[in-house]
């Protein structure tokens, strides 16, 4: 592709969308611009509770492609941007 291609990102990019930007991130393919992603991913587990409430969690130990900590660390933007109104 030509020209400069950039990823936009925040807290709502969770399970596929969080395994893509760390792909993203490892291999500095782009610059990541946005907010971190929430550092959630992994596979889902849940148990439903009498009154019928639903307990959810993630069930296993999620690293970056380079081994270190995932969980509530997510993929870091290279261009931090808040959004405002």
């Amino acid at each position: 592709m030509k020209g400069k291609i950039v990823f936009l990102t925040d807290a709502r990019a969770i399970s596929y969308a969080e395994s893509f930007m760390g792909i993203i991130e490892h291999y500095q393919l782009a610059e990541i611009v946005g907010e971190p992603t929430p550092g959630s991913n992994g596979t889902v587990n849940s148990f439903t509770l009498p009154g019928n409430y639903q307990i959810r969690w993630t069930g296993m130990k999620v690293l970056k492609h380079d081994e270190s900590q995932h969980h509530l660390i997510g993929i870091q933007p290279t261009v931090p941007v808040a959004r405002t109104l």
